[in-house]
């Protein structure tokens, strides 16, 4: 009842500039979102070289494992031969009746000998393992027909370290160390906008604003200004006759901080 037409749209575009004065305030302070993205990513760089570093460890650590392995089945082959070469002495003693061939040396020697044999079994199922792992952190197929031997050999010759600068070498690529730094970085950053957050909040703002109003959005036809039959909301917008601006302050202040002073806490 209040309207001089049967419909009514309102169409307007307006322009704000906002300055603030106390939080928010200062290159610092908007610069935080941008460093802990920054952060986030050199961190998720670090836990990658920390992800590599630790796999080529193991591929290392597990290749030795298998040289060691190696050498135990080599050690415990060498015993059972041995072992069975001196039962198969005490047996050929036993035979032609001499001393030394009795049944109960020659009883001792047979346990010593199928003892001897399962360590070589054992030894055996140990090297399958520890080539079963290194063929899995070498992303090699278990069933190729194909049995991995290292073949380098461990260095026998002493190395001297040199700890100072190792030390200096490792602050500065440890990973770890460089993680605990970046996140170190962060709190500090988080700190810096939640004690900002202290502040009131005051703002300068300045906004320009152009209006348009008619009982149709979009008309082909021209009809007469604002409020007659037929005028167009978009076409009194760019026609520019119907303009307003504001200058002001807008204060908040919240009442006792608590979710700000938690945040700093």
């Amino acid at each position: 009842p209040n309207i001089a037409v049967l419909s009514d749209w309102l169409a307007n575009f307006e322009a704000e500039v906002r300055q603030p004065l106390l939080r928010g305030r200062g290159t610092q302070v908007n610069r935080v979102p941008v460093v802990l993205a920054r952060i986030r990513t050199d961190v998720s760089l670090a836990d990658f070289e920390c992800s590599v570093r630790d796999h080529v460890r193991s591929i290392e650590n597990t290749y030795w494992e298998t040289y060691f392995a190696y050498r135990a089945l080599e050690a415990a082959k060498q015993r059972r031969d041995s072992v069975h070469h001196i039962w198969r002495a005490t047996k050929t003693i036993g035979l032609a009746g001499r001393e030394g061939g009795e049944a109960q040396r020659e009883a001792l020697a047979r346990q010593e000998y199928f003892q001897a044999k399962a360590s070589v079994e054992a030894a055996l199922v140990d090297l399958f393992q520890v080539e079963n792992r290194l063929r899995f952190l070498l992303g090699l197929a278990p069933t190729d027909g194909r049995l991995i031997r290292p073949i380098d050999e461990p260095l026998n010759t002493n190395v001297a370290f040199d700890w100072h600068m190792i030390l200096n070498e490792t602050l500065c690529r440890n990973c770890e160390v460089r993680i605990k730094r970046w996140h170190i970085k962060q709190r500090e950053m988080e700190l810096i906008a939640a004690r900002n957050n202290l502040l009131p909040q005051l703002d300068a703002f300045g906004t320009y604003r152009w209006l348009g109003r008619g009982d149709e959005l979009l008309n082909h036809k021209r009809g007469p200004d604002f409020p007659g039959v037929d005028s167009d909301a978009y076409e009194q917008l760019f026609d520019g006759d119907f303009q307003e601006w504001q200058l002001g302050f807008e204060f908040t202040l919240p009442v006792g901080f608590r979710r700000e002073l938690a945040a700093v806490r």
